[in-house]
């Protein structure tokens, strides 16, 4: 999962099934919630849009006004001028301007970034400059051309045209211009099948020119209105009238078309304009301009589009808005709860009394391990205040998990990072039962803040569970992980990052944090997260990391995944943690956490959690050859995404646990396959809403199988795993994660 995912507790926003029934009133929240999902629904259509409009070209239309003028030198020169060889000239300039452009002017007067406009060049693909005069009166010649190469290193406003002469003298300049993607002009046929009007002989210009693909869609559509289609044989088109004068047959395959319609399809006109070169004055302009309508990038469009896509402004709002909505649930759980046991106490107090004290004293006899207790004094509270119960209850937990087999004591114990969140208790049971075979262990403990009062950091520490690491300390050292809790950096805002990065006191103030936070609880280290300043940070931190050593902890840094389509002529090589930095602090650190998980969602798509190769990519990416000291990440949860096929519409997508990906996959009908370019289980089933709307569900979940995959990637490298979760695996996922540990 994200980083901003992991960093809280999943929100609970359904309320109780046995709220509902004590409160008829939540049939309004769940009104709420639904016409919520399908506003949710709506927008998720429209990103989805939005991001196929900006995979294409989006264009906007402008002008492009062309202007010809010429200017006459030494045209009246007595004897001693000629001497000095000086001949009568004249220059004839040809230039282009955008004039009205629809949006891109707006863009670049409010955005310094945007692009500078086009020039003439970048419009015209072909221009000849013809003289008319006599060939034998001057040895230049009188046809002068320009063609534009694939490539244009320099546009440029306009051509000068050079030549000698002291009398008038017509000119023809001739002119192709370059639309972009291949327009050509359609026969009268062909315009009438596909309804557009060509505009007559005199008129050239983009509004008398399609592309190859909007005439094959014109004539697909008319093929469709007209039910033209065979049908026997859907690849045969029954020719009508018009579609005869075009292909002079009564039936053809629809995949001959392309190829039929080339014969009445042109290139576009040339322009051709007329000119008289004036010798009598210095400066002469043509009496008219000329205006051309010609494509251009729509900057502002697409801008406006990609800020959409990027907005977060909301966000905030909507998350705490979300946490209200979830305290207030867990509110009436809790409320729920207590009205649940003061009734049991209220219908048989004395009953519901012994009930409670038995079940009390059935758990501590299991903690003592069959000691036998007093019932008399273990019906009193101050009985389990005694300063001996804490210990029971550790030595319990650690002898619960201590019992494997000697054989399993003698395997070969894999480097493994295992993360485990204080909202999934189920963690904790995990990584004591599967001790023997984890190296290092991470509970999401703390996490460093801006102080309010000052401008120094100071400590956040979420729910420490000191029991479960009191159990950890008691186990046998060859079966006994590290423990390196995990350290974020809470709610920083932008400037704070900027100063981690340029003021080295603040970085020497965070890790100086770091050491006193794991000299006071009695951590074997940290797991640091900062990914987004820790490319910026790589030199002070091979500095840091040898008083971390000194001191006796070990560090290990959290590294983010690579995307390639992260890294654009935007973004330096610095702002990428990759090979050079790994080699640089892999000597000096216990090792590197590599996020290669949410692979789709971190690119805003609906897929594989983490594709093979992509992960294999990422370990070569930072380790070419020696990859000891990374840990892979792997993903104990899973993504479903539900899709309503009547709507056409994804309703919502969230992590999916174990239990529940078990539970979709048995449903009546339910598709379970192995995707092998991914190495990931894919599951599709069916399943009905609230409302009786027909939903489909779609998991990518991890097995047996795609972890063992990922084992085996990592062994190759010589590397470690990195768990996020351990309370979300399940059995069938830890016995694949190590029985292949030798």
């Amino acid at each position: 999962m994200s980083s901003t995912q992991r960093k809280k507790k999943a929100l609970e926003r359904n309320l109780p099934k046995k709220v509902e029934q004590i409160v008829p009133e939540s049939e309004y929240y769940k009104r709420l919630q639904e016409a919520e999902r399908k506003i949710d629904a709506v927008i998720q259509r429209k990103r989805l849009e939005i991001q196929d409009a900006l995979a294409k070209p989006i264009k906007t239309r402008g002008t492009l006004r062309i202007f010809i003028s010429n200017y006459a030198a030494d045209q009246h020169l007595g004897a001693a001028e000629m001497a000095e060889g000086r001949v009568p000239n004249w220059t004839l300039r040809i230039e282009g301007r955008l004039i009205d452009v629809q949006s891109a002017t707006t863009t670049r007067s409010k955005s310094a970034a945007a692009p500078p406009p086009r020039k003439f060049t970048h419009f015209v693909k072909h221009i000849v400059v013809e003289v008319e005069r006599d060939p034998h009166l001057y040895n230049e010649s009188n046809i002068v051309e320009f063609l534009k190469p694939d490539k244009l290193d320099a546009e440029f406003d306009g051509f000068e045209v050079k030549r000698r002469g002291d009398t008038d003298v017509a000119v023809k300049i001739t002119m192709r211009m370059d639309y972009g993607p291949d327009k050509f002009k359609v026969s009268d046929d062909l315009a009438k099948v596909i309804q557009f009007d060509v505009g007559g002989p005199n008129k050239v210009g983009l509004r008398q020119l399609r592309t190859k693909s909007q005439i094959l869609l014109g004539v697909w559509q008319y093929i469709k209105h007209h039910n033209l289609l065979d049908a026997d044989d859907k690849r045969i088109v029954n020719c009508d009238a018009h579609l005869k004068q075009i292909f002079n047959t009564n039936q053809i395959l629809f995949p001959q078309i392309p190829d039929l319609i080339t014969r009445h399809i042109f290139p576009p006109d040339p322009i051709v304009l007329h000119y008289v070169v004036k010798v009598d004055q210095e400066f002469t302009a043509a009496q008219h301009v000329y205006d051309v309508e010609v494509e251009l990038d729509d900057v502002q469009t697409k801008s406006k589009l990609h800020a959409i896509l990027t907005a977060t402004d909301n966000q905030r709002e909507i998350a705490e808005l979300d946490a209200q909505i979830s305290a207030a649930i867990v509110s009436l759980n809790n409320h729920r709860l207590k009205r649940d046991f003061m009734l049991a106490f209220a219908k048989d107090p004395v009953g519901f009394l012994n009930r409670f004290v038995e079940s009390q004293s059935r758990d501590l006899q299991i903690i003592l391990a069959g000691t036998s207790v007093n019932r008399s004094d273990a019906r009193r509270a101050d009985f389990y205040r005694q300063p001996w119960v804490r210990d029971a209850i550790v030595k319990y937990l650690a002898s619960k998990h201590t019992s494997a087999t000697p054989a399993a004591a003698a395997k070969k114990r894999m480097r493994s990072l295992v993360y485990i969140t204080p909202w999934n208790r189920a963690g904790y049971d995990a990584t004591l039962a599967h001790a023997a075979h984890i190296t290092h262990v991470s509970p999401t403990w703390h996490g460093v803040r801006i102080s309010a009062s000052t401008t120094l950091y100071e400590l956040a520490t979420h729910e420490r569970n000191t029991t479960w690491l009191d159990a950890i300390r008691a186990l046998p050292k060859d079966a006994r992980p590290l423990v390196l809790p995990r350290f974020t950096l809470d709610d920083w805002p932008r400037h704070e990052y900027m100063q981690l990065i340029q003021v080295r006191d603040r970085a020497k103030l965070l890790f100086g944090l770091l050491m006193l936070a794991c000299k006071e609880h009695g951590y074997d280290g940290a797991v640091l997260e900062m990914t987004n300043v820790l490319p910026y940070l790589v030199d002070f931190i091979a500095e840091a990391s040898q008083a971390f050593k000194s001191e006796g902890f070990r560090l290990v840094l959290v590294v983010p995944p690579y995307h390639t389509d992260q890294v654009t002529d935007a973004h330096s090589a610095q702002a990428v943690f990759g090979a050079a930095a790994y080699r640089k602090l892999a000597p000096l650190i216990e090792g590197f956490s590599l996020m290669t998980y949410d692979y789709s969602a971190g690119r805003g798509e609906y897929g594989p959690n983490a594709p093979i190769q992509w992960v294999h990519k990422n370990v070569e990416r930072l380790c070419l050859t020696s990859c000891a000291k990374l840990f892979v990440g792997l993903n104990f949860y899973g993504m479903r995404i539900r899709v309503s096929p009547s709507r056409e519409a994804i309703i919502d997508h969230a992590p999916i646990l174990g239990h529940e990906a078990a539970e979709v996959a048995a449903r009546p009908g339910a598709l379970r396959e192995w995707v092998d370019e991914y190495a990931e289980h894919f599951i599709a089933a069916e399943s009905t809403a609230d409302d009786g709307e027909e939903i489909r569900e779609l998991v990518w979940y991890p097995s047996p199988e795609s972890v063992a995959a990922r084992v085996g990637v990592v062994e190759a490298a010589g590397a470690g795993v990195a768990v996020w979760e351990a309370g979300q695996g399940t059995p069938e996922l830890w016995d694949a994660l190590f029985e292949h540990v030798q």
